[in-house]
């Protein structure tokens, strides 16, 4: 054990160290120098051990040898300007609860002031001897000694966090429970239910009140603070961002608008899409759905000068109100943030375009994961493929060939009807061209949107993939310039306003230079140019998914909940 010892702001040695040093002494009585600084000459009792480096600093009357042996003896002795006291006293400074009548510590110990009077060192010794004896056996001095040793083991302090750990454990518990219950869609009455269940099981549930209005506000509680979580670190960490919105009706035949993001986290080699938040509607007009939305963001923690900044991408459907070309809900977002992305959802676009025969690409649309450029790639293979089958027929158009020539298909007759054969030629022409027009742009081609904005569109997309591309490896050449892709690289960042467009050129250098790595790691210089290209929506599935998520939510005999509480539901 290292007790602190000072030695006083003057002394008669000249032996002795500086004023207001603090000296350490360890278990064998040796002083060591502290650091600490501040000691001052008004201390009623400067406290040291005497020890080798303090030699002459202990009672006169005592021999060196003599009072070392005492110390060891006595492990709570002190002294003080010659004088003697006690340090566990001094350290207790009352009994407090220990305390009985009559009890109490003595002063001239606590203050270091226990002196002698005598004519001989010997009879001096004598009486300090007493002195001593008596002490070590007052009652007062024994539970001293026992508030010291429960001060070492802190057991108050212990105590106190024993006592909120197991207060954090049982909210926890409550917490859990009422989270699954959300997940699960069951109904808020159910926690009493299952709270009971485990306080019989043995387990403390704490004393939190045990209602479905409890429950409703637990839930609140938890979709707030995961959501606030949430926008903060998107804030934080100044990502960039992606929203797709789309409007519904509930069961109860209100409007909603579900609004989800995209974001790439930093430690996320992915693009997250995710349920953000789902609003009512007053109406379904392009200005009143642009109002909503951008409170919604506004509420949640979004301000106008970080969407400026940070906002990149946007996808809807194809509804006039969502696109329109004067007065949708893109146009006049596009008038707040001139720099953002606008995508007409790919899925609605396929659909539009083929209907369902292209099930497999639609698929591969819908996740998440899928970028603007794996996108692009997929839809020229397909076009490729409408483009090889219209010259090349497939296993089965010859099947049915046959079929026709033979007047049977699987044992049934088939009979000759009024209807004109397809040119399978120019169907599949024309399903590629289709596809072409209404894919391969950021919005889908439309009439009323005029030629002149078809072709902005278009040219739009074609100039975006056109910079994307240096990032496809199988387009590089076999022995590309040291400046290879820079432009483009300066042109993507000034796009997305990314403020290190020289640490982007100078990555993808790095990038290129190692071309032949397995790992395909990516320097860290290029990655936040990279995510961003990730945060581009291609598709707005996750609101299709929340939709039916609020519809599992909102069933015919729940249909009085809020879309608020609903929201929470999801998220």
């Amino acid at each position: 054990m290292i007790d602190t010892c000072k030695v006083p702001a003057s002394v008669d040695d000249e032996d002795h160290v500086k004023t207001g040093t603090e000296l350490k002494t360890n278990e064998l009585g040796q002083c060591e120098p502290s650091s600490r600084e501040g000691t001052t000459s008004d201390d009623i009792a400067t406290l040291i051990h005497v020890s080798d480096s303090c030699s002459g600093y202990f009672p006169s009357y005592w021999k060196k040898e003599q009072w070392l042996e005492k110390i060891k003896e006595h492990e709570w002795l002190v002294v003080g300007k010659g004088d003697i006291g006690c340090r566990a006293c001094k350290s207790a400074g009352t009994l407090g609860p220990l305390k009985s009548q009559g009890l109490k510590l003595s002063r001239e110990w606590i203050e270091c002031r226990v002196s002698c009077f005598s004519d001989t060192d010997e009879k001096k010794r004598q009486s300090v001897r007493k002195k001593i004896f008596d002490h070590k056996t007052n009652i007062a001095h024994k539970r001293s000694l026992e508030i010291c040793e429960a001060a070492k083991k802190e057991q108050i302090e212990i105590a106190t966090a024993r006592q909120e750990s197991a207060y954090q454990e049982n909210t926890c518990r409550v917490f859990r429970t009422e989270y699954t219950l959300a997940k699960l869609n069951r109904p808020f009455t159910d926690l009493p239910v299952l709270l009971n269940l485990q306080s019989e099981n043995g387990l403390d549930v704490g004393r939190v009140l045990q209602s479905d209005h409890s429950c409703a506000d637990i839930t609140d509680h938890i979709a707030k603070s995961m959501r606030r979580k949430l926008v903060e670190s998107v804030i934080s960490e100044d990502l960039k961002i992606g929203f797709m919105i789309d409007k519904s009706t509930t069961v109860s035949k209100k409007a909603s608008l579900v609004i989800c993001m995209k974001v790439v986290f930093p430690k996320s080699d992915e693009a997250s899409s995710m349920f953000f938040v789902l609003v009512q509607l007053a109406d379904t007009t392009a200005s009143t759905i642009l109002d909503t939305f951008r409170q919604a963001l506004y509420d949640n923690g979004f301000t106008r000068e970080f969407l400026s900044r940070n906002f990149v991408s946007f996808a809807t459907d194809g509804a006039c109100n969502m696109l329109g070309r004067k007065s949708g809900v893109a146009t006049l977002l596009q008038e707040m943030f001139p720099d953002i992305i606008v995508w007409h959802c790919s899925n609605h676009r396929l659909e539009l375009a083929v209907s369902d025969v292209v099930e497999e690409l639609s698929l591969e649309l819908q996740k998440r994961s899928t970028t603007l450029m794996r996108a692009h790639k997929l839809i020229e293979e397909k076009c490729l493929v409408f483009e090889s089958v219209s010259k090349r027929p497939g296993e089965h158009f010859l099947i049915s060939q046959q079929a026709v020539r033979s007047g049977e298909f699987k044992g049934v007759a088939l009979q000759k009807g009024r209807m004109t054969a397809i040119d399978h030629t120019r169907f599949y022409n024309c399903l590629s061209i289709k596809m072409e027009q209404q894919m391969l742009t950021t919005r889908s081609s439309h009439r009323a949107f005029g030629q002149s904005k078809q072709d902005e569109d278009k040219t739009k997309y074609q100039d975006l993939l056109k910079h994307m591309e240096v990032f496809d490896k199988s387009k590089w050449p076999r022995d590309p310039d040291i400046c290879f892709g820079d432009e483009s690289i300066r042109h993507l960042c000034a796009f997305f306003r990314i403020s290190q467009a020289q640490g982007a050129v100078s990555g993808f250098r790095e990038y290129v230079s190692d071309m032949s790595d397995e790992d395909d790691k990516v320097p860290e210089r290029l990655k936040q140019l990279l995510d961003v290209l990730k945060t581009l929506i291609i598709s707005t599935a996750e609101c299709e998914r929340s939709f039916s998520a609020m519809n599992d939510i909102l069933t015919n005999i729940r249909n009085s909940l809020s879309l608020e509480n609903t929201s929470k539901l999801i998220f």
